[in-house]
């Protein structure tokens, strides 16, 4: 389902994948204080996955990489191998964190741009 609404654009689809993909992790992981923590914060988390996904889209190349991430954390967890599952979540971690990192840097750029347009607009 991931793959397939991304790969027809489906925004909306590719999210809701997206969304289940994390949940499915979360149950996959037997951790009842994780479940529990998951379930209590569905909907902030459902949000942020939502507007995350936005963000990080605006990055060239982000949303093929995300995928491949999510395929190949599903991938290592279906087959029980737990260091490749590990290193996948792990890989995909840092891509998000990293990614966040350059879209946070480019909007204070952005916007320091923009104060100085306005400034010289005014002095003129």
């Amino acid at each position: 389902m991931l793959e397939r609404a991304w790969r027809d654009g489906d925004a909306k689809a590719s999210r809701e994948a997206d969304l289940e993909l994390h949940c499915a992790v979360v149950d996959a992981s037997h951790n009842a204080t994780l479940i529990l923590a998951m379930s209590s914060i569905f909907e902030v988390t459902k949000r942020c996955v939502f507007d995350n996904l936005d963000l990080l889209e605006t990055i060239d190349g982000s949303g093929e990489a995300l995928l491949k991430q999510h395929m190949e954390l599903g991938k290592a967890i279906l087959e029980g191998d737990q260091i490749r599952a590990i290193e996948a979540a792990t890989n995909h971690i840092d891509f998000v964190l990293q990614s966040f990192k350059w879209s946070l840097e480019y909007q204070r750029r952005e916007a320091g741009s923009k104060k100085r347009r306005l400034v010289d607009a005014v002095s003129k």
